[in-house]
């Protein structure tokens, strides 16, 4: 993998391209005010596992950090988005599909004067697109309007014009077929230091593992999102014991005991 950092523009471009895959890869202090910033995939169908998107900037008052468009079919497995800064939108589909498995969506900003129901939010959906979202995890997500101090988890789904799955995942306001997990804290280690403290990626320190036995998402996945992802974004088995968890993180021990 590669850390892929400080573009100015779309950090990758990806457009009429078949069978891509971006691994192990760390997209950090990219700085674009235009959609696609981040990722720009054009009639495209890329496989996205096991990276890390982290304090990107992608405008104030307009753009998308990764802008899925035109056709596209794309996947992201084990893949951590945290403390993004984005004018429209973190993820944008348009006319696509778009499969998000495992993945955490923690600390990430929208800004902008978008008020259609579709924008001001994290993952926006429009035009014929189909979203899908399995074991997946959402906190501490902001809206932030520039008139009044949003609290934390005003910004997640935007649907316009499309359909959305969303399955065995932790949200905060959207209720939407997953009210069993709405409004659960996931209970990370440390949410403010996603690298931990050797402030490095992939290292078992990493802030965004479950605390075990209190986070309500080990193991509350369904199995069968993820029998084709072998291993986590720590590269240990996906699935210890016999349910898989939520987000990018495996808890690699067995369940303790909840203390008395």
């Amino acid at each position: 993998g590669f850390i892929i950092q400080k573009s100015g523009k779309e950090a990758i471009k990806l457009n009429g391209v078949i069978g891509a895959q971006i691994k192990n890869c760390v997209f950090r202090d990219n700085n674009g005010n235009i959609d696609g910033s981040i990722i720009s995939c054009v009639n495209s169908n890329p496989i996205v596992s096991n990276c890390y998107f982290h304090k990107n900037f992608s405008g104030v008052v307009a753009g998308d950090g990764i802008l899925i468009s035109q056709n596209s079919n794309s996947k992201f497995l084990n893949c951590v988005f945290a403390n993004n800064y984005s004018g429209k939108g973190l993820v944008s589909l348009n006319q696509s599909t778009g499969n998000f498995t495992n993945c955490n969506f923690i600390n990430d900003t929208i800004s902008g004067n978008y008020n259609t129901v579709a924008y001001n939010k994290l993952i926006r959906a429009e035009n014929n697109s189909v979203l899908n979202i399995n074991n997946s995890i959402f906190s501490n997500n902001i809206f932030d309007d520039f008139q009044s101090k949003n609290n934390s988890d005003s910004s997640e789904i935007g649907i316009s014009n499309s359909v959305i799955n969303i399955n065995n995942t932790i949200t905060q306001i959207y209720n939407y077929g997953n009210n069993s997990l709405l409004a659960k804290n996931p209970k990370f280690r440390d949410t403010a230091n996603v690298t931990g403290i050797d402030n490095l990626y992939y290292t078992p320190d990493d802030g965004l593992q479950l605390i075990n036995p209190c986070s309500p998402a080990i193991n509350a996945g369904l199995n069968n999102y993820a029998l084709n992802i072998g291993n986590d974004i720590l590269n240990n088995p996906r699935i210890f014991e016999t349910v898989v968890d939520l987000g990018a993180y495996e808890t690699q021990l067995n369940l303790l005991a909840v203390p008395a």
